[in-house]
């Protein structure tokens, strides 16, 4: 099958290559269409625990004090 393409010189394979591709119907490859993205997780908000910024946490670890009412720094 493939001792064909052995005898074939770099020009003639190219010739043959492309003589091949545009047979080809290219409808029949088509890739099948991605789905629609699922929405983001809504994020929740606790009123008791505020935001707090890492580096007045990682400043407030440091200096031994406590900031925005969460005594025991990262959680």
């Amino acid at each position: 099958e493939w001792a064909v393409f052995q005898t074939f010189t770099p020009e003639a394979m190219a010739a043959w290559l492309l003589a091949t591709a545009q047979q080809v119907q290219l409808g029949k490859y088509r890739k099948h269409p991605r789905g629609p993205k699922k929405p983001a997780p809504t994020r929740t908000h606790d009123p008791k625990k505020p935001p707090v910024s890492v580096a007045r946490l990682l400043a407030q670890r440091q200096s031994g004090k406590a900031i925005g009412g969460r005594e025991n720094g990262l959680r």
